[in-house]
C-alpha cells in the first residue's frame, strides 16, 4: 500500500479506568489502516496520553500537548 497522506488521530484517557477504551481506541485505528476502501492511501497515527481521571485542567494540558507541530508531524 502506498501511503500519500499521514493523519494523527490524539486520545487522553485515564490512567487506570478506562484501559478498555484504549484498547477499543487502538483495535479501531489499526482496523481503519488495514483495510483498503474506507481511506485509500492514508495512514492514521495515534498518540495517546494517560492522565488523572478528574483533573480538567491536566486533561486540557494533555490535549493542548497532542495538537503541538512536534507531535502531529505539522510545521
Amino acid at each position: 500500500m502506498i501511503v500519500l497522506l499521514s493523519i494523527c488521530v490524539g486520545a487522553v484517557f485515564s490512567d487506570g479506568l478506562q484501559a478498555d477504551y484504549e484498547v477499543a481506541f487502538r483495535f479501531a485505528v489499526d482496523t481503519i489502516n488495514k483495510g483498503k476502501s474506507m481511506l485509500p492511501n492514508t495512514e492514521l497515527r495515534v498518540i495517546v496520553n494517560k492522565t488523572a481521571t478528574l483533573d480538567a485542567f491536566k486533561n486540557i494540558e494533555m490535549g493542548k500537548w497532542q495538537i503541538k507541530p512536534s507531535r502531529t508531524g505539522k510545521k
